[in-house]
């Protein structure tokens, strides 16, 4: 006796269970790549925004002491006063003032005890206010270069260079691999009224 088959329009329970399965276990691996692809990018934004911070950041140093101000003669508020971890100046280029319009800022380097960073903050000496700009891993310093080409630790080195500015200033990391050197821009002296 022959059987005869009958001819078989649809899947079986058995095969659409497979269908399933498959379906199903593709789209958890797409999901799972999307995911990873969503963290990987997200994480490479923040990199990006830290980064971007941080040259901000050094822009805006750089651009404070190139254009710091000499006080006129015998001025003594106004004078360049620095040390290892801060320094006080006018500069034409203040980070809240219009460029060109001299104002009195301070750039701190303040480390928190039980961290090993140092934060870098910019100081708006007539509001009286600060603004931590960065964190740099362990000590940071700055530093003063003088007309002769010596490095010094505070500025001014000497009562003779009271009333000048220094040839350059720089802001070190070692830690960090980090050596910001900025050359001042403008006269190192105030003219004299008889210069004119």
């Amino acid at each position: 006796m022959i059987r005869s088959r009958r001819k078989q329009d649809a899947f079986t329970l058995l095969e659409m269970i497979v269908v399933l399965l498959v379906v199903s276990f593709i789209g958890t691996l797409l999901m799972q790549g999307l995911s990873y692809a969503s963290k990987a990018n997200q994480s490479l934004h923040q990199n990006l925004g830290r980064g971007q911070v941080r040259a901000l950041t050094f822009d805006w140093f750089r651009d404070a002491v190139e254009n710091l101000v000499a006080p006129e003669a015998g001025e003594v508020r106004w004078r360049l006063r620095g040390d290892e971890l801060s320094f006080e100046a006018m500069s034409a280029a203040a980070l809240d003032r219009r460029a060109g319009i001299p104002t009195p800022l301070a750039f701190r380097l303040e480390r928190r005890a039980g961290e090993d960073r140092t934060e870098l903050i910019y100081v708006r000496r007539l509001e009286d206010s600060r603004w931590p700009l960065l964190h740099l891993r362990g000590e940071a310093r700055f530093r003063y270069l003088d007309g002769h080409g010596q490095w010094h630790r505070d500025w001014p080195p000497s009562a003779q260079l009271a009333d000048t500015l220094p040839e350059a200033m720089a802001l070190t990391a070692p830690e960090e691999r980090l050596f910001v050197l900025v050359a001042v821009a403008l006269p190192r002296a105030r003219p004299a009224e008889h210069d004119f």
